[in-house]
């Protein structure tokens, strides 16, 4: 896990020199904008072992705020390195074993690193695949799952000037299981990440 997390920022650290040659060059933007979760964290299994009853399970829409960095080449090709803090909540509303109204609130805060090669089209236009690292620092979600998931991003942007505009989908290749409250839970997040971003 940290292994990979390092070999990750060895290569956004190595970028500057890979932008000393004459066809590529390195840009960096500040980022920030709204997630859009499209999954929960999977309250349906296990509820009747664990006697409790679940009317609503809600992904609330979160954060996320962080650094891009590409090197960029002549002929439209780019690799980039994201670093990003992200945060999201989910909660859960029910009956528990004893009969009674529950209403809680699970919360994950997480730092995201992902690396992925694209290309331009057009010259504004982008698109972009890969890695995604998540690394979890609540202390309650991370005990209740785990502090690392990988999975892939898929993505597409636009440049317009110093701006740049980025919509990207973020999952997990697997889920984890866990159990919070007596509630057996698994994770595998899944989300729309939609940022701007400006140039430093």
């Amino acid at each position: 896990m940290k292994r990979f997390a390092l070999a990750l920022l060895g290569v956004a650290l190595s970028l500057p020199a890979l932008s000393q040659s004459s066809d590529s060059k390195i840009k960096a933007y500040l980022r920030g904008g709204v997630n859009y979760n499209l999954s929960g964290v999977g309250l349906d299994s296990g509820l009747v072992s664990a006697g409790s009853i679940a009317r609503l399970e809600r992904p609330v829409n979160g954060w996320h705020a962080g650094l891009t960095v590409r090197e960029q080449r002549k002929d439209g090709s780019y690799l980039a390195f994201e670093s990003l803090y992200s945060a999201r909540t989910y909660t859960f509303q029910g009956i528990d074993i004893e009969g009674r109204p529950f209403d809680e609130t699970l919360q994950s805060q997480s730092v995201q690193l992902a690396l992925s090669p694209g290309f331009r089209m057009f010259k504004l236009v982008r698109a972009q695949a890969g890695i995604n690292a998540l690394f979890e620092l609540n202390d309650t979600f991370q005990s209740t799952f785990s502090n690392y998931q990988l999975g892939y991003r898929l993505g597409v942007g636009l440049d317009l000037g110093s701006f740049t505009f980025d919509v990207a989908l973020n999952s997990a290749f697997t889920a984890q299981g866990g159990t919070w409250n007596g509630l057996p839970l698994s994770n595998r997040p899944s989300e729309y990440l939609v940022s701007l971003g400006y140039k430093l």
